[in-house]
């Protein structure tokens, strides 16, 4: 059985894609409002801060309390798929999520120059690492929909160093530039193609790296002897990338180098056993992820959503993968 997202999860994303849907229209009174911050904006730096540290602990406790209405709340898709699922996996297996809220140890907010609704806030969170690892920077692409909600979180990803340095103005405005809106259908596509052995773009259009060039040669391989990567207990594997259909707004980095965004696809993996046999999920869900409730299946379908975080240098260059997030979306 696929675990579904719940009503709550689904109102959020219904508004979410509705305001950004409108994002990609002309300007209009409506949508240009009144300026609701302290210096005119529609979402002033300030209030970008106190609603991203508001978010982060609001989040937490949502994940420490395993409380899907709270969380359904705080996270709407793409980024809603994983987080439900993972609470919903808790609850169904005893387990917590987090051991206590992680306080960050610094909070940096990036809000755009120009605004209108929905307004984009990059939030970067400093997190300590656990037993004596070095802190984690955890880019959440947030959206302040109207004036009177809260900032609800689209994507997030962990990246493998501090942000990259961020145009702004004398008024601490990032600039912005084109949305990234092809991005996730480029990054799906490429995935596609490596992995069914299909001609890629030439050149490509992201540079090789693990979560690129690596992660689709391992798919290919594993598409290739689905026996040889699993002990001998498949005959066949089903691998296919989708584009999911997101805002990526893309914040300008400083000197002209491009931008700095988040996109998002899903990859679905569908196993089958061998002719006669089954696959078992042991009562502990030790061999296909908690995910997956025990029991024998004559399929497993395991649908993931990927987060990259990207950095878009100028046309005509790859872009070049600083992070990553994502999950399972279901199983069953």
């Amino acid at each position: 059985m696929t675990r579904r997202f719940t009503a709550l999860a689904t109102l959020a994303v219904a508004l979410l894609l509705t305001a950004c849907g409108a994002a990609d229209q002309p300007d209009s009174p409506a949508q240009a409002g009144q300026g609701q911050g302290a210096d005119g904006a529609l979402l002033s730096v300030p209030q970008a801060q106190q609603g991203a540290e508001q978010w982060w602990n609001d989040h937490e406790q949502a994940l420490l309390k395993r409380d899907l209405a709270a969380l359904a709340r705080l996270v709407a898709l793409p980024q809603a798929g994983p987080e439900l699922e993972l609470v919903r996996a808790a609850l169904a297996t005893h387990q917590g999520v987090i051991a206590q809220p992680r306080q960050p140890s610094a909070v940096r907010v990036h809000v755009p120059a120009a605004q209108r609704w929905p307004v984009p806030v990059l939030a970067v969170y400093d997190v300590p690492g656990s037993g004596g690892a070095r802190a984690t920077h955890v880019a959440v692409l947030l959206m302040k929909l109207n004036p009177g909600s809260a900032l609800v979180a689209t994507a997030n990803a962990t990246l493998d160093a501090a942000e990259p340095s961020l145009d702004t103005d004398a008024a601490g405005y990032v600039r912005m530039g084109a949305p990234a809106s092809q991005l996730g259908t480029a990054f799906a596509t490429y995935m596609e193609d490596v992995v069914h052995a299909t001609p890629a773009p030439s050149p490509a259009p992201f540079a090789p790296g693990k979560l690129t060039s690596e992660a689709a040669g391992a798919d290919a391989a594993f598409l290739r002897d689905p026996g040889g990567h699993s002990h001998g207990s498949l005959s066949t594997v089903d691998i296919e990338y989708s584009p999911v259909p997101t805002a990526s707004p893309v914040f300008e980095l400083a000197g002209g180098a491009g931008g700095f965004t988040l996109v998002a696809a899903t990859r679905q993996e569908t196993l089958h056993p061998l002719q006669g046999q089954v696959l078992n999920q042991d009562a502990q869900r030790r061999n296909y992820g908690i995910d997956l409730a025990p029991g024998q299946y004559q399929q497993i379908a395991i649908a993931s959503l990927e987060v990259l975080a990207l950095t878009v240098p100028p046309a005509g260059t790859p872009a070049t993968v600083v992070g990553s997030g994502g999950g399972v979306t279901s199983e069953g």
